[in-house]
C-alpha cells in the first residue's frame, strides 16, 4: 500500500474485517458442509417428504444471500475493471473514446499490470449501393434480358386472340426473373449483407469489366471501430 494518502483504494469499510478470499472460501465451505451433516444427524431418519422440507428451506434462504453477496461483488468488480478503462484513457489519450495503447502497471509485489485497449470491427453496408450492382450481374451472366424483350415483343405484337397467352408468358418471364432476383440475393448476405460476399461481387463485376460498378460496391462497405472495453492481467515477475 502506498504511503501518499489519497493515492490508492480502501477497498472496503473500516469496519469490515475480512479473510483472504481462499481462507474465507474455506471457512465458508468447511462450515457449511459440517452444518449440514449436524442438521442430517440431528434430524434422522427421513420418512416422509416433509422430513427434507427444514433443510432445503435453510439451504435454499444460503443459496439465495450467497448469490447477493456474489452479484454486489460481481458489481463491485466490474466497476472496478470499467474505471481501470477510464485510467487508461487518462493515462495514455485516446482517440474518438479508444486508448491510444495499452499501458503496464507494476505492483508492490514484483507483478505488474496490463492493460490494453480491446475493439472489434463494425461494417456498415449501403443496401443501395448493392442492388444494382447484383441486379448487373444478373443481367449480365443470364439470358434473362433477352427473354424479357421478346416476351415483351410477343405480347404486343400479338393480336387480340393470342394477346392473353402472350400476355401470361411475358409476366412468366418477368416472374422468374424476379425469382433469380431474390434468390441471387444470398450472394451478399442473407437479410443484411455481409462483408466477405460484397467484396465477391465486387471482384466478379471487375471480371466482367465493370470497374466503375464494383468501386461503387466496395465503397458501400464502412468500417467502424468499437471499443470493446480493455483487458486486464496480472504477469508474476519471472
Amino acid at each position: 500500500m502506498s504511503s501518499e494518502p489519497g493515492t490508492e483504494l480502501v477497498v472496503l469499510p473500516e469496519e469490515v474485517r475480512l479473510p483472504s478470499p481462499r481462507d474465507f472460501s474455506r471457512m465458508l465451505r468447511e462450515h457449511l458442509e459440517a452444518e449440514i451433516v449436524r442438521v442430517r444427524a440431528e434430524r434422522g431418519e427421513v420418512t416422509a417428504p416433509e422430513d427434507t422440507h427444514a433443510l432445503v428451506r435453510s439451504l435454499q434462504g444460503f443459496a439465495e444471500i450467497a448469490s447477493d453477496y456474489a452479484r454486489g461483488w460481481t458489481a463491485g468488480a466490474k466497476i472496478a475493471k470499467e474505471e481501470i478503462g477510464e485510467e487508461l484513457l487518462l493515462g495514455v489519450g485516446d482517440q474518438d473514446g479508444i486508448a491510444n495503447g495499452p499501458m503496464t502497471v507494476t505492483d508492490h509485489d514484483g507483478s505488474s499490470i496490463r492493460v490494453t485497449p480491446k475493439t472489434h470491427n463494425e461494417y456498415d453496408i449501403d443496401e443501395n449501393a448493392l442492388y444494382p450492382a447484383l441486379a448487373e450481374v444478373i443481367m449480365m451472366t443470364t439470358d434473362l434480358v433477352t427473354d424479357i424483350e421478346n416476351a415483351c415483343l410477343d405480347a404486343a405484337l400479338a393480336d387480340a386472340e393470342d394477346r392473353p397467352l402472350a400476355t401470361a408468358e411475358r409476366n412468366a418471364v418477368i416472374a422468374r426473373a424476379l425469382i433469380v432476383a431474390m434468390t441471387e440475393l444470398p450472394r451478399v448476405g442473407t437479410f443484411t449483407p455481409q462483408v466477405t460476399k460484397t467484396r465477391a461481387l465486387a471482384a466478379e463485376l471487375g471480371r466482367l469489366g465493370d470497374d466503375k460498378l464494383a468501386s461503387t460496391v466496395t465503397g458501400a462497405i464502412r468500417k467502424t471501430i468499437v471499443s470493446d472495453g480493455v483487458k486486464v492481467e496480472r504477469k508474476e515477475p519471472k
